[in-house]
């Protein structure tokens, strides 16, 4: 099997090409409508490919002009980094062989860089390329709840005191889908402030997202209400072929006495399911989140985080002077 670099196939725009070509099944986050998104447009991408099909590609956002760019996460994407194409092969090690080869390739053409910092898709679990040249790794969890054979297989597997409110949340709230900025802001900002800090993004910066995530259909934002048409919490979701993904949450504590992001979550839990996708909760580390969503019975999932720094003697040397 003989595996291509981008840059030695002779394809012109590489970038074309991938817009042209990706497989469908790459995940959300590496579509170019998802890159020219969250990177305003400034972003490339690195392939490998196998008789004209793309094999692996590692996207990467362009944040400044320098010579030596600082490849790391762009806003609002919670992994990135490179994604193997699944294939089927005769044995485990030429299956080996293919992913080793294809990591390698896409390292090969990576921009000369000052710093390296990606969050890598669960999917791509092999980082033994990038550790032979240097690269540190460290584990961070998601969890993931599988399409089930059926729902109440699904119900089965949630904690109690998580069934009670969500059915609980099902006799008082209501839910509307919708791609407001302010409405889904305000809500978000309920929550940094029970957290006592800020918002890292402005009002503006989410309506940009919204609009783009609307123009593209590939997620909406979900709002439950009370009988009195207050606004209690808020999830953005977004999709894919294969999976519906949790980005971003907002809830105002004050009112919320009805269990309102279980019965949420499950809810697009249920759409999810319904469409023979699975959910993926993108994390989190923080203990009384991990808590949370644990409550529902998904699968303990690893991914990588993976980070490099390209510094001269000189640089750490001035770095030093700083500091001092």
């Amino acid at each position: 099997m003989e595996l291509v670099e981008g840059r030695l196939a002779g394809i012109g725009d590489v970038m074309n090409y991938y817009a042209e070509k990706i497989p469908e099944d790459f995940p959300l986050y590496f579509h170019p409508k998802w890159l020219n998104l969250v990177c305003k447009g400034k972003w490339n991408v690195v392939i490998v490919l196998y008789q004209g099909e793309i094999m692996g590609a590692h996207p990467y956002c362009i944040f400044s002009d320098s010579v030596k760019p600082a490849l790391t996460m762009p806003e609002f994407t919670p992994v990135l980094g490179p994604y193997v194409r699944k294939r089927t092969f005769s044995s485990n090690t030429k299956a080996l062989s293919y992913e080793m080869e294809v990591l390698e390739k896409l390292m090969a053409q990576l921009p000369d860089f000052k710093a390296y910092d990606y969050k890598w898709h669960p999917a791509c679990k092999n980082w033994l390329p990038f550790y032979w040249a240097g690269f540190n790794q460290s584990t961070r969890y998601t969890y993931v709840l599988h399409k089930p054979e059926t729902l109440e297989i699904a119900w089965k597997n949630v904690k109690e005191a998580a069934q009670r409110q969500i059915k609980k949340g099902r006799k008082f709230l209501s839910i509307t889908q919708h791609h407001d900025a302010e409405r889904f802001y305000a809500l978000i900002k309920h929550t940094y402030k029970n957290q006592k800090t800020t918002v890292p993004y402005s009002v503006n910066e989410l309506d940009n997202l919204l609009k783009g995530i609307a123009q593209e259909k590939m997620g909406a934002v979900f709002t439950s209400y009370d009988e009195a048409g207050n606004d209690i919490g808020s999830l953005l979701i977004v999709w894919d072929s294969e999976n519906y993904y949790y980005l971003i949450g907002g809830l105002n504590h004050e009112i919320d006495t009805h269990g309102t992001m279980s019965f949420l979550l499950w809810h697009i839990c249920e759409m999810a399911f319904s469409e023979g996708k699975s959910f993926d909760f993108q994390g989190s580390m923080i203990k009384p989140i991990e808590r949370f969503f644990r409550n529902f019975g998904g699968e303990l999932t690893p991914y990588f985080k993976i980070t490099k720094t390209n510094t001269t003697i000189m640089e750490r040397l001035l770095h030093k002077i700083k500091k001092t």
